[in-house]
């Protein structure tokens, strides 16, 4: 399996009639340069870009909204947000998370020992 603090999009598995829904809630926690709140509250970054610019070409309106990470997940899986990005994909999130197949940026780490 893939490490991928990835940009992987997750949608939840939606209800038949929810799918047909053109404006969608995503959530994530600030992890700058890819998602930060802006001056004006407004999130931007690169992963910001990229997930407005795919909802806009599938032909759907995103909100993005930044919270710490544990609200995040609790949004959710209660459903008061319909996807998250920027996470690890793990086999407890697996059970209530539908990850996409596509990465939208790799990331590289580099550990050093002293």
């Amino acid at each position: 399996m893939k490490l991928l603090l990835s940009m992987v999009i997750v949608i939840l598995s939606l209800p038949i009639q929810s799918a047909r829904a053109e404006s969608y809630t995503c959530v994530s926690l600030e992890y700058p340069p890819l998602i930060q709140q802006g001056r004006e509250g407004r999130p931007h970054g690169f992963a910001v870009a990229l997930v407005e610019q795919i909802f806009k070409q599938l032909g759907h309106t995103v909100t993005i909204k930044i919270y710490p990470w544990s609200r995040s997940l609790a949004m959710i899986r209660l459903g008061r947000a319909d996807c998250i990005f920027t996470l690890y994909r793990t086999s407890e999130r697996e059970q209530f998370l539908d990850y996409s197949q596509e990465i939208l940026a790799r990331q590289i780490v580099y550990f050093y020992a002293q």
